[in-house]
């Protein structure tokens, strides 16, 4: 294989493949001939905001390339003659398209996106049976999909194709790396969508769902930009005795779009142990000035555990009142402290890292219910639990569509928060 610089893809039937699309260029000895009855590909998608991902197509294939570790892959249809359709080489892999009989890394991979495609039909393999989609946990218990041991590279070989990320190491001929979460806004992890449809060929379906997704966003963060005021919102983490402060650009997104506003970027750098006074003394001073919390603290196998209680407790909060000079918190008095752990299956399994990635319109209302909260809408990620509110569990009951029939966007009418003091 060899890598130079030159103009990217300018064949339509070719010889020789050549990749670009700012990644290396790489020559391959596949040979492409026209495909005995399929015509040239119609459903194609365009990248509008990600940045770690773009597709090329040319006239019987399509090149999708991972700019996140600089790998591509050439696809090929089904119906088209091509000489060496598993080729494999350290940064090109090359696959037949649709996809059948892949399997998923559970563990790293959103289903969401998967099922909002509607392609769980010729899913067979997954690395746990811990998911958070009802769906796929029911699929599993009735036998249709396998479990599959991830370290062990016979039992993932046997599929077509393996979803992963970027982060595993070792990847062989067969991984492809699907890395949303290494995007920076929340619209932009979204977009992963249209990347893993074109392995489906359903990109027709990956645009419509994207578009109304968009849509529904940017309504709800332009209503909510116009909010009066402007709450101060903390994203903090507890683990081993020591508390800080996250400063994530997507989470910053999320509270810029719900009409609130973040901490000072210094805050984000400090770590404050709970066994020494001094780190309290400050680690209140800033929590003073916040008016919403959103705690992300790992709490074990059973999440919903997690109360109000437990936070008090870790952040020390239950002496402030006993301090010559009582701090007084703005989230404790409007009891706003939140959790996005509200939506799980079984104890542990949190469906924000899944179904939150792929429809940010339901986390983005459930911030503007928790900036500018309204009478009747219910959250769908976030609980309070200053106020004492639990998880809830998504059992396989409320699996309400089959394998091949793509699970509809939820969508939040803008309407929602008509309440929004503007």
């Amino acid at each position: 294989m060899v890598a130079m610089a030159i103009n990217c893809l300018t064949f339509d039937v070719v010889l020789t493949v050549v990749v670009c699309m700012g990644l290396s260029v790489h020559f391959l000895p596949f040979v492409e001939s026209q495909p005995s009855e399929s015509a040239p590909m119609s459903n194609i998608s365009t990248v509008e905001v990600a940045k770690g991902f773009n597709i090329y197509y040319g006239r019987y294939y399509k090149v999708v390339g991972n700019l996140i570790n600089n790998s591509s892959y050439i696809l090929f249809q089904n119906t088209t003659n091509v000489t060496s359709p598993n080729r494999c080489g350290r940064r090109l892999t090359s696959f037949v398209t649709p996809l059948t009989n892949y399997s998923v890394d559970t563990f790293n991979v959103p289903v969401s996106f998967l099922e909002l495609l509607g392609v769980l039909n010729s899913l067979k393999g997954v690395t746990s049976k811990l998911v958070s989609s009802p769906c796929l946990a029911k699929y599993i218990a009735d036998g249709d999909v396998q479990e599959v041991n991830q370290t062990d590279p016979k039992q993932i070989l046997q599929f077509t194709a393996y979803l992963t990320t970027s982060s595993v190491p070792d990847q062989k001929c067969n991984y492809i790396s699907f890395d949303p979460f290494e995007e920076q806004i929340p619209l932009q992890r979204a977009e992963w969508i249209k990347y893993v449809a074109t392995f489906m060929n359903y990109e027709a379906r990956a645009n419509d769902v994207f578009e109304k997704v968009k849509k529904n966003y940017m309504c709800l963060s332009a209503l909510a930009g116009n909010a009066s005021t402007k709450p101060t919102v903390a994203w903090i983490t507890f683990d081993e005795d020591i508390w800080n402060f996250s400063g994530e650009a997507y989470k910053l997104q999320y509270v810029l779009d719900a009409g609130g506003s973040s901490l000072e970027e210094s805050v984000y750098s400090s770590t404050f142990n709970m066994s020494l006074e001094s780190q309290v003394e400050s680690f209140h001073s800033i929590l003073a000035r916040v008016d919403i919390v959103i705690d992300e603290s790992y709490y074990g196998t059973v999440t919903s555990n997690y109360t109000m209680q437990t936070f008090t407790q870790n952040a020390h909060i239950t002496e402030y009142d006993t301090l010559p000079t009582p701090i007084p918190f703005p989230f404790i008095a409007t009891e706003n402290v939140w959790r996005y752990d509200k939506k799980i299956q079984g104890s542990s399994v949190i469906d924000w890292w899944d179904g939150g990635l792929a429809q940010p319109q339901l986390a983005l209302g459930d911030f503007i219910q928790a900036l500018h909260p309204q009478t009747n809408y219910t959250t769908t990620f976030l609980r309070n639990i200053a106020k004492g509110e639990g998880t809830v569990d998504a059992t396989i009951e409320g699996c309400t569509h089959d394998k091949s029939t793509p699970m509809e966007p939820t969508l939040v009418p803008c309407d929602s928060f008509n309440e929004l003091d503007i």
